[in-house]
C-alpha cells in the first residue's frame, strides 16, 4: 500500500527496501501502483464504511456497531450477487392462446362494500348506543344501563362490521381508543378477546379509581415487544418522550404465541415484576423472573440511548400472586381484565385475587365488560363520523337531497360523516345510486 519506501532515502536500508519492492512488484499476486491511486481507494473505503455500512449513525455500544455492520454487509453481498444474475425472458409458446373470461353475475364492475353492509336502520341502532353515554362510569342511570343492555344484545346478534360503537378517553390526551363493532363482538361467549378491547377497560378503571397520575397503562404492543422482541424492536418502542419516573407503577398485558394473554404489572416500590398467567401452570414465577430481566434491560437501554434515568437504581425481581385460573381455552383475556381491575382497585397494596371462573360466570363477565365499554363512551354521534370518529365535514360533493352516498366503497369517503343517522329515510336511500370505481 505504501509503494517503494526506498524513495525516501539513500541509506543501505532504503536500498534494500527498493530492491525488495522491485522484486515483489513483478509478481502477479501483488498490486502496486505508480501514483496516489491507493490513497484514493482508502478514502473511498472510509466513505463507504461511514455512509453505507454504518449509515452515518453514532454508536455508544460495540455490539450495536457490529450488528449494524453485519446487517449492511449482508445486504451489500446480496445486492452484488443479484447484479451478477442476468436472466433473459424467454417465450416458448407455439400456439397463441387467449384466456377466456366469463362474467356470470350482474354488476361485475361495481365493487361492493364488503367490510360493512350498512342500512339506515343499522346505523340508527348502532349510534343509539351513544345515547346511554355518561362521562363517568359510576354515574350511569339504570335507564341508560337497560338501553345499553338492549343495544348490546342487538350488536352481538348482527353481522360483524367496522362501524364505531364506542370511543374511550385515553390517559394520553388526544389519543382516544376507538372500539369497532367487530372488536366488541370478541366479547361474545367462546371468543378470543383482542387487545383493542382489554386496553380501554384498563383506561376506564384507572379513571374510575383516580389512578391516572399514578399508574401508567402501557400499550400491549409495546409490552409484548419489551418482553419478547429483539433489541432493535425494543429501541423503536422505548417511549423516549414519556417520563416513567413520575408514575408509581406500570400495568399492561402481553400476547404470547399470538394465542394467549398474560397480565404484566411492574411495581417499583417493591422492585417486583409480576407476569400473571391465567393458565394453570407451575412456571409462573420463573416467567416473572425472566420478565424482570427484560424490564431491567429495557430501562438500561433507555438510559444508554436516550438518557432516561427513571428507576435506574431499582434491582428488579420476579414475583408471584395467587389468582384464579381459566377452565377453558378462550377466557384468558377475561381473566386478565378481572385481575387488572383487582390490582387497580387496591393499588398500591397487593390484593388477594379471588373470583369464580366457571362457564356461566365468564359469560356474565363478558357481558358486563361489554356494557362497561358502551357506558363509558365519549363518542359524539351527532357531529362525528361513524367510521373514523372525525368531526370534519366531507370534502366530496353531496348527492341530490343533501345526503352522502352511504353505499360507496371504503376508502373514498367516511360514511355518514357529520350527518345524523336519524335523518335518513328508507325512501330516500332507495334513490341514492351506488358508487362505480
Amino acid at each position: 500500500m505504501l509503494g517503494d519506501i526506498g524513495r525516501h532515502g539513500d541509506g543501505h536500508a532504503y536500498r534494500n527496501f527498493s530492491r525488495m519492492h522491485k522484486k515483489v512488484s513483478v509478481l502477479d499476486t501483488q498490486n502496486f501502483t505508480q501514483n496516489n491511486r491507493t490513497q484514493g481507494i482508502m478514502e473511498k473505503s472510509q466513505w463507504d464504511l461511514k455512509h453505507l455500512r454504518l449509515q452515518r449513525r453514532r454508536f455508544t455500544r460495540l455490539d450495536d456497531l457490529v450488528l449494524r455492520y453485519k446487517t449492511m454487509h449482508d445486504a451489500l453481498l446480496r445486492e452484488y450477487s443479484d447484479s451478477k444474475v442476468i436472466s433473459k425472458k424467454r417465450f416458448k409458446v407455439d400456439i397463441e392462446k387467449w384466456k377466456k373470461k366469463k362474467h356470470s353475475r350482474k354488476g361485475i364492475y361495481v365493487r361492493p362494500f364488503t367490510s360493512f353492509t350498512a342500512t339506515p336502520q343499522s346505523f340508527k341502532d348502532i349510534n343509539t348506543v351513544a345515547l346511554c353515554v355518561v362521562g363517568n362510569v359510576t354515574q350511569v342511570s339504570p335507564t341508560a344501563k337497560s338501553k345499553c343492555d338492549s343495544q348490546l344484545t342487538w350488536l352481538w346478534k348482527n353481522r360483524s362490521s367496522e362501524a364505531i360503537v364506542s370511543q374511550i378517553a385515553s390517559q394520553v390526551q388526544g389519543n382516544n381508543f376507538l372500539i369497532r363493532h367487530s372488536d366488541l363482538q370478541t366479547l361474545k361467549p367462546h371468543k378470543w378477546l383482542v387487545g383493542e378491547v382489554i386496553e380501554p377497560l384498563l383506561q376506564i378503571w384507572a379513571r374510575q379509581f383516580n389512578l391516572e397520575q399514578k399508574i401508567f397503562i402501557l400499550c400491549h404492543y409495546t409490552a409484548t415487544v419489551m418482553l419478547y422482541g429483539d433489541r432493535q424492536a425494543v429501541r423503536r418502542h422505548a417511549l423516549r418522550k414519556v417520563d416513567l419516573g413520575q408514575y408509581e407503577g406500570i400495568i399492561s398485558f402481553v400476547n404470547e404465541n399470538q394465542n394467549h394473554w398474560k397480565l404484566l404489572f411492574i411495581n417499583p416500590s417493591q422492585s417486583t415484576v409480576y407476569l400473571l398467567d391465567p393458565a394453570p401452570v407451575s412456571t409462573e414465577l420463573a416467567a416473572s423472573c425472566l420478565a424482570a430481566r427484560q424490564v431491567r434491560d429495557f430501562f438500561n437501554m433507555r438510559r444508554n440511548v436516550y438518557g432516561k434515568r427513571d428507576w435506574e437504581s431499582v434491582t428488579w425481581k420476579g414475583g408471584q400472586i395467587n389468582h384464579p385460573t381459566q377452565k377453558d381455552g378462550h377466557s384468558c383475556g377475561v381473566i386478565v381484565a378481572k385481575m387488572a381491575k383487582a390490582l387497580l382497585e387496591t393499588f398500591p397494596a397487593i390484593p388477594t385475587i379471588e373470583f369464580p371462573t366457571g362457564q356461566s360466570e365468564m359469560a356474565e363477565e363478558r357481558r358486563r365488560l361489554a356494557s362497561t365499554l358502551l357506558e363509558a363512551s365519549v363518542f359524539d354521534e351527532e357531529n362525528s363520523c361513524g367510521m373514523c370518529a372525525g368531526n370534519k365535514p366531507p370534502t366530496l360533493p353531496l348527492f341530490p337531497g343533501g345526503k352522502i352516498n352511504w353505499k360507496q366503497r371504503e376508502g373514498v369517503i367516511c360514511q355518514l360523516q357529520s350527518l345524523s343517522p336519524t335523518s335518513f329515510r328508507q325512501d330516500t336511500m332507495q334513490q341514492v345510486p351506488e358508487m362505480v370505481p
